[in-house]
């Protein structure tokens, strides 16, 4: 096997880290899916509010890539269709109210004498499809492409992030089906198996794969870290990843017919009274999760990471597409009384400006004040330190920032995504979203060229 150890990169002494213990979760109402979890997705709507779903049943169709289904992740009522400013898509909401899922293929069959093209469609029509995400731009790809190589991330290095090998373990045997499954239709790819140095639940390469082992602090568990060294893409060049947990749901699909309905998440944060993984449903409503969860606190609650997660409020407080943490952490207070003179024992920092530089703490209550302001993109060295990628990345965020697209694209934004820039956004003097910028890049370059 090989492995790979990074250097750079920060792990945030973040309170609230999970148990490694998996628990189920109070039952859910709603389930919803989050027009934001689809960058450029453009829906063709197939259903109206009011109409009866089946689990797997389509609810619209993706009009920039046809063919691409995205399918209720519950069987009951469609309880409402949200739209923003300019009819943008939000979400769509389903009130849950029996279990009937529709059958995408007969459980007996033997998954690897269905052949590619059969495959290739069970997972299409069941909605799984939109499990693939590609580098560049972070989209769902077209039904007609295939990757140079596929990234199975079985991984993550996030703050308070899940026990993804507990999970795998669990899993183990829907996984290795869903492996096998995509050795089948992506045969003209390699298929990389990413995972942390130390794991145990996966100890031998399965067939056809290769395992590789990340080391070091985050992001040595993003995707798109993977990809830039073990198989890097440019514009002529696309690549696809996917989640072990949606390895696992492939593997479910084809042993049961029917589509995974939950998912092991990670409920974490200083806001939460027992940390710990709960099995709940995909796309469950966070606000129904959180009762008697939390402390009670004027608190944020967050679909995914504390670094990029999307904040539960109004028709988006439901769990990310692609999300594996549901985070509460103590909204900030602002400015302190004389916040200058204290020594900051209790604030982290990545520069030697407060004592907790010095004394370390590996677990820190911290809030979401930013402690920054409105400033320029200065070269201070920090932005560097958590950078591993083989980038520049103080000329690359002046870019972004700038809307420079010919300097970014030759600087290697199209490596990257939202998450990926979440790290130099946390370190920013000037707390600058570099996500935003990230995806307005891309979007203007896929766009424009």
């Amino acid at each position: 096997m090989k492995s790979i150890s990074l250097t750079k990169g920060l792990d945030v002494p973040i309170a609230g880290s999970p148990e490694l213990t998996v628990t189920s979760s109070k039952t859910v109402r709603h389930v919803a899916l989050i027009g934001d979890d689809y960058p450029g997705m453009k829906p063709t709507m197939l259903v109206k509010v009011g109409d009866k779903v089946r689990a797997g049943q389509p609810l619209f169709e993706d009009k920039k890539s046809p063919g691409v289904f995205f399918t209720a992740p519950g069987s009951g009522e469609i309880a409402a269709i949200n739209r923003g400013k300019k009819r943008k898509f939000e979400s769509i909401i389903i009130e849950l109210n029996n279990e009937d899922p529709l059958n995408f293929c007969n459980p007996e069959s033997n998954p690897a004498e269905l052949g590619a093209g059969v495959l290739r469609d069970i997972i299409i029509k069941s909605g799984l499809w939109t499990s693939f995400r590609t580098r560049p731009y972070g989209k769902v790809p077209s039904i007609d492409t295939n990757p140079a190589s596929l990234f199975i991330t079985a991984m993550d290095t996030t703050p308070l992030a899940p026990d993804l090998e507990g999970i795998i373990d669990l899993g183990r045997n829907d996984f290795l089906i869903g492996i096998n499954a995509l050795q089948s239709f992506v045969e003209t790819a390699n298929i990389f198996i990413c995972t942390a140095p130390e794991q145990q639940a996966l100890t031998e390469e399965p067939p056809g794969t290769k395992l590789v082992s990340f080391g070091g602090p985050h992001p040595a568990g993003l995707p798109s870290t993977h990809i830039h060294f073990l198989d890097p893409v440019n514009e002529s060049k696309t690549v696809w990843h996917i989640e072990a947990q949606d390895v696992i749901g492939i593997g479910f699909l084809l042993r049961t017919g029917r589509i995974p309905m939950e998912k092991i998440i990670a409920l974490s944060g200083s806001g939460v009274t027992n940390p710990r993984h709960i099995r709940t449903r995909i796309g469950a409503s966070l606000r129904e999760l959180c009762v008697d969860e939390t402390t009670g606190e004027d608190l944020r609650v967050l679909s995914g990471s504390v670094l990029d997660g999307r904040e539960a409020c109004d028709m988006l407080a439901y769990l990310g597409r692609y999300h594996q943490q549901l985070c509460c952490i103590p909204e900030g207070t602002g400015r302190q009384f004389f916040g200058w003179l204290r020594p900051g024992n209790d604030r982290f920092s990545v520069t030697r400006a407060f004592l907790s530089s010095f004394l370390k703490p590996s677990n820190m209550v911290l809030d979401t004040a930013v402690w920054g302001g409105d400033r320029a993109i200065f070269p201070l060295g920090t932005y560097e330190k958590v950078m591993p990628l083989d980038v520049e990345p103080i000329y690359l965020l002046k870019s972004l920032a700038s809307g420079n697209t010919e300097k970014a694209k030759a600087l290697g934004c199209l490596e990257l995504v939202e998450e990926d820039l979440a790290l130099c956004s946390y370190v920013c003097p000037g707390k600058n979203d570099f996500g935003r910028l990230l995806r307005q890049t891309l979007t203007s370059i896929e766009t424009d060229g």
